[in-house]
């Protein structure tokens, strides 16, 4: 939970509206933390909620599975 957290902030203070490049290294929490963030920062989801939170449930899922 802790890269989907880091992932958040980074996207809020971003001032970039994609991805950047450099961060493809990072876990697909944090990913989707950091596009979540950008989201706030933009007032623009880039998905209904629901999608979303099914999205984050796959991701959790995934990531368990390698524990």
């Amino acid at each position: 939970m802790s890269d989907l957290l880091d992932g958040y902030h980074d996207g809020r203070i971003d001032e970039r509206d994609d991805l950047p490049p450099s961060l493809s290294n990072r876990s697909p929490l944090y990913q989707f933390g950091w596009l979540n963030g950008r989201d706030d920062r933009r007032n623009k989801p880039r998905a209904p909620a629901e999608i979303l939170r099914r999205q984050l449930e796959e991701l959790e899922e995934l990531e368990n599975a390698d524990e």
